[in-house]
């Protein structure tokens, strides 16, 4: 996968963080729950690369910002498609499918899917691409710490999976499991 985000200022690219501020991520209240939670992962895993939380905002605040949503469901995807901004055409053919670029309004880097897993992925490809390892939970894998982080507009991420329904498989069996959960939770009930 192309890499969109960055730790060196090259000319023309999108400032996410610098000198301890963070972009507004801007979501619809009407878009769909599970893209609302996963813009505040997002907005957390900025507080865990770069010390401060970027805060997740339902109407567009003047200037740079970060806009998430999905096609269909947030008016503001839906304005961008109509200006031609980002490629609906690609996001309405495509399962899972999602757009990461840089558009001039705002200035904003968007993160628009197809549907809401395709939102979902996006937004989860941000906070890969800032210094979050996507298995962070499981591994204890700390995070890149970064003092400065940049959207170059020279790139665009269109992506969509190979496979229907991403996943992982989780074998849930005795031990192994169960020694994980008493190792990091101290108990097998949950609470």
């Amino acid at each position: 996968m192309k890499t969109i985000i960055t730790t060196n200022h090259e000319p023309g690219s999108l400032a996410l963080f610098v000198d301890g501020a963070a972009l507004p991520i801007v979501i619809d209240p009407d878009d769909c729950r599970g893209v609302g939670r996963a813009a505040l992962a997002l907005g957390e895993d900025f507080a865990k690369v770069c010390g401060t939380v970027a805060t997740v905002v339902q109407e567009i605040p003047i200037g740079p910002r970060i806009i998430a949503g999905t096609v269909g469901h947030s008016r503001y995807i839906d304005e961008l498609v109509e200006s031609g901004a980002i490629d609906g055409v690609f996001l309405r053919s495509n399962d899972e499918s999602f757009i990461i670029t840089v558009v001039d309004e705002g200035p904003s880097l968007v993160v628009a899917g197809g549907d809401r897993r395709g939102t979902i992925f996006g937004l989860y490809e941000i906070s890969r691409q800032i210094g979050i390892n996507p298995w962070h939970f499981w591994l204890n894998v700390p995070p890149k710490v970064a003092t400065s982080l940049y959207a170059l507009r020279s790139v665009t991420l269109a992506e969509y999976p190979a496979v229907r329904y991403r996943g992982i498989f989780l074998n849930d069996e005795a031990p192994s499991l169960t020694n994980w959960i008493l190792n990091t939770y101290g108990t097998v009930k949950p609470s």
